[in-house]
């Protein structure tokens, strides 16, 4: 709660005064700042650094300037015997800053924030400023939940508080600011008590936890940059060769965020490079240098004219960024935390090879696989299975439901499958083979002793053994062995991956290089961890930005016009979202030599895991009574499926369309199996067709699932295009503007910025479904301009139906007036009832009520002849 003494009273307008009252009411470490300004404080009081103690403290102030400014980490206090920390919800609202618009939305998910303490040098009202709560010690929690909202943790930066006066913040403040402390209520006030301000809500720490804190490691302090730079150019791979493009994608990136914050930018991109440098990237050497010219070029000037700081305080940051960063690595080293890849990961290589880097990290695996003594296993195929899974231990790990078997890319952060043949070459030797030679060689060893001892026979019996052994293990890597060995070390590993256990967030996404992880809103990559439980992987790595003539070509050649091209492109990033939460069914809809099916082909290309091909008729076929259902459960995890060649001969039923489209759990069955399967479909059905599928039972709800894309464009027949899907730097450009896509659902949703051409298109397509549309498409015409004497009624479009019954097809005979009016109703609305003056054969007018289709249709003109 608020003191009773002014919030600005004379005795205590000194941040040195200051700070003493922050000590009292448990806010342990108040900082010095430079006059006026809100960077930096002394050096390693911050981060993940210990609490300044009281002497140092009682130092750092005597030797401040009188009028300094103040800051305070964020401090850890006991709650009835329980220890809590607490954390500051950054808003910025002001300028192009939105942060209270994501604030908003924030608590639209997580609930509404309770009254709390607030910090800010701007009014109060606009949204601005730092709210603290309480939260329980020892979590980690994200850095930025939303635009233009930090979190300010123990370990990530500091609040500048009252009594501080800000008069340079990117440039001079006039007039100048003036921090205050405001209550509860809103009114001003001293600062807090810690034990006074509110506790986070549960559904707040849920979503913005990021798990168990890392206790403090020792770290051993840098004398300067130099030493820094030196240790890294000793410790890491290829320092000074080129960079690798992840980080160039880095440096980029650094390169574009640095104008939006240039200090937190900088200090993100240095400890991320230094990270890749560990992980094996060559050309953090050079990385390093083009980040420090970035951030010394943003903040002292050169690209505006605006200096933001001077050059003494841009290298005193850039100097704490970079020796902490360095410090960090050395202390995980030391420490056991970390360990420096054993390979090199070299520009050229990473860039478009990764099949040879995938035999880097097989050979890596190998390497940690050491022989074991096989005499306590049976000369058998099961004990040939067994010796593999203690050798192997758990750098392998089998897939159930199949063959496979996965080991965890230390790279990518990701388990990577492996196919039976690939665990064969490149593991069953050093397994099984050398721990059956290596057991030879231990009885070889035990045989001498013998002899040395004079136990000849005994040497001899050893020796024998050790021939025996050796000669079995010669015979593990015949081709039969080898087959029957895996199979048995398959079925009996202890430790064996569940696949209906992985990739089952729908926000994520593993990929060539990493993790997409949009749960946060903006998609970001990211290296994956064990937590994420991703087992499938796109085929490609994702490189922002990424273009490729092939690919430019191909999509001014089919989709030339921009807003259908953007239409197209959020569909399909659509697909990346797991589970199909919008519950459609895509169809790329147009005639032959239109793009539309090498389209989908580059698209499954690049979605790897995540895709496959179906049949429609299998898998939405009307009934399927209990029987297998081996196409479904194909399906089931996949995150889009594709179809070709589909036309009005493929009969297709709503029910099933819906019931798989649905995000509603199905039920299936394998072949030769009991086993019931039960699980949401993740996937999105997408599907290339001439012409629309005959759904003779569609209806209104079918037709809110189908989204129809035009593919108009044609190449004359016998021209040479080279396909996407076998040119791999074409599908990196590809899956770059599947994600923008994605991007622009996350922000859109599907139902907006649709083309008119688009909505036109889908239109027709509905009315070609199945025979009862194609005859009311074919009567019948949508015109919004006529006069409603002249619109057809609902009396009116039952008799014309019902008069030509004899000469339709059984489809159409066998329909009823309920079935006549629930069909029309799909296609032109609902029924409304109108007054509308009418003339006698007198001549005389008449008001008459007549019932009319909410979707204004006529008699087409053809009809009307006729």
């Amino acid at each position: 709660m608020a003191t009773s003494e002014s919030p600005s009273s004379e005795n205590t307008t000194r941040a040195q005064d200051a700070a003493s009252i922050y000590v009292d009411r448990g806010w342990t470490s108040p900082l010095p700042l430079p006059v006026g300004r809100k960077a930096t404080p002394p050096d390693d009081t911050t981060g993940n650094k210990p609490y300044v103690d009281h002497d140092e403290l009682g130092t750092l102030w005597t030797d401040a300037d009188d009028r300094a400014n103040l800051a305070v980490r964020m401090p850890v206090v006991d709650i009835d015997g329980v220890p809590h920390e607490v954390i500051g919800i950054d808003v910025d609202q002001y300028g192009n800053k939105t942060g209270a618009d994501t604030l908003r939305e924030l608590e639209a998910k997580w609930g509404t924030l309770p009254p709390t303490f607030m910090s800010t040098s701007r009014d109060p009202g606009t949204g601005s400023g730092i709210r603290f709560f309480l939260v329980p010690a020892g979590k980690k929690w994200v850095g930025k939940p939303g635009p233009d909202i930090e979190i300010i943790q123990r370990t990530h930066r500091y609040a500048v508080a009252w009594p501080s006066v800000v008069t340079w913040d990117k440039g001079p403040v006039e007039p100048p600011r003036v921090y205050q402390w405001y209550a509860p209520d809103g009114s001003p006030c001293d600062p807090p008590p810690l034990a006074a301000l509110a506790m986070l809500p549960e559904t707040w720490r849920d979503g913005l936890r990021k798990g168990d804190a890392v206790a403090a490691l020792d770290v051993i302090e840098f004398a300067d940059d130099t030493a820094a730079l030196e240790w890294l150019e000793a410790t890491v791979h290829g320092y000074r060769k080129p960079m690798t493009p992840v980080l160039d994608s880095v440096v980029r990136k650094l390169s574009d965020n640095v104008i939006g914050g240039a200090y937190d930018a900088m200090i993100l991109a240095v400890h991320e490079i230094v990270r890749l440098g560990a992980e094996g990237h060559e050309g953090i050497g050079l990385a390093l240098e083009q980040a420090r010219r970035i951030y010394f070029e943003e903040v002292l000037g050169a690209n505006d004219g605006e200096a933001r700081r001077d050059t003494t305080t841009a290298e005193g940051e850039w100097h704490r960024s970079l020796t902490g960063a360095a410090e960090k690595l050395r202390a995980e080293l030391d420490n056991g935390h970390r360990q420096i890849s054993p390979v090199g990961l070299d520009a050229a290589s990473f860039a478009v090879d990764l099949d040879a880097f995938q035999e880097r990290m097989l050979e890596i695996v190998a390497s940690r696989i050491s022989p074991i003594d096989t005499r306590d296993y049976d000369l058998s195929d099961m004990g040939r299975g067994l010796v593999f899974n203690a050798a192997v231990g758990s750098n392998l790990r089998p897939v159930l439901g199949g063959n496979d078997w996965c080991y965890w890319d230390t790279q990518r952060g990701a388990l990577t499958r492996l196919d039976p043949r690939a665990v064969q070459r490149r593991f069953w030797s050093v397994a099984t083979i050398e721990s059956y030679k290596h057991t030879a060689a231990l009885l070889e060893k035990d045989a001498q002793d013998e002899e040395n001892e004079g136990r000849t026979e005994r040497a001899e019996s050893l020796r024998k053994q050790a021939c025996s052994v050796h000669t079995y293990g010669v015979k593990s890597g015949d081709l039969k062995n080898r087959r029957a060995g895996l199979e048995s070390a398959h079925t009996d590993h202890p430790d064996e991956i569940n696949p209906e256990q992985f990739d089952r967030e729908k926000r994520t996404l593993g990929v060539a290089n990493g993790v997409l992880d949009w749960t946060s809103g903006a998609v970001v990559l990211r290296k994956g961890t064990p937590e994420d439980m991703i087992l499938s992987s796109t085929a490609v790595p994702y490189e922002p930005g990424a273009t490729h003539p092939l690919f430019t070509e191909y999509l001014d050649t089919f989709l030339p016009d921009p807003a259908v091209r953007r239409y197209v492109r959020k569909v399909l990033g659509y697909a990346l979202v797991g589970g199909n939460p919008r519950r459609r069914i895509v169809f790329l809809k147009g005639g032959t030599s239109t793009g539309k099916s090498t389209l989908i082909e580059g698209v499954q290309a690049v979605f790897g895991d995540y895709a496959t091909t179906f049949e429609p008729n299998a898998l939405f076929r009307a009934k399927r009574d209990g029987g297998p259902s081996p196409e479904l459960l194909a399906v089931f995890p996949r995150r889009a499926i594709f179809a070709s060649e589909v036309g009005n001969r493929n009969r297709l039923h709503a029910d099933v369309l819906k019931r798989m489209a649905g995000n509603d759990s199905v039920t299936a069955r394998a072949l030769y199996s009991n086993h019931m399967v039960t699980a949401t479909p993740m996937f999105l059905p997408i599907i290339a067709t001439n012409s629309m599928p005959t759904i003779e039972d569609a209806d209104e709800a079918l037709d809110r699932r189908l989204l129809v894309l035009p593919f108009e464009q044609t190449v004359p027949k016998g021209t040479d295009k080279d396909e996407l899907k076998s040119v791999p730097e074409a599908l990196v450009a590809l899956f770059a503007w599947l994600v923008e896509g994605l991007g622009d659902y996350l922000r859109e949703g599907l139902d907006e910025h649709v083309p008119d051409v688009v909505d036109v298109f889908r239109d027709e397509a509905m009315g070609q479904l199945n025979a009862f549309r194609r005859w009311a498409t074919s009567t019948f015409e949508v015109d919004k301009s006529a006069p409603m004497s002249k619109r057809v009624t609902a009396d009116f479009a039952w008799a014309y139906f019902d008069g030509q019954r004899g000469a339709w097809p059984r489809e159409l005979r066998e329909i009823e007036r309920d079935d006549f009016k629930v069909r029309m109703r799909a296609l032109y609305g609902n029924q409304m009832s109108r007054k509308v003056t009418v003339r006698k054969h007198d001549g005389t007018p008449e008001r008459k009520t007549i019932t009319v289709y909410e979707t204004p249709i006529v008699l087409r003109n053809s009809t009307e002849s006729e």
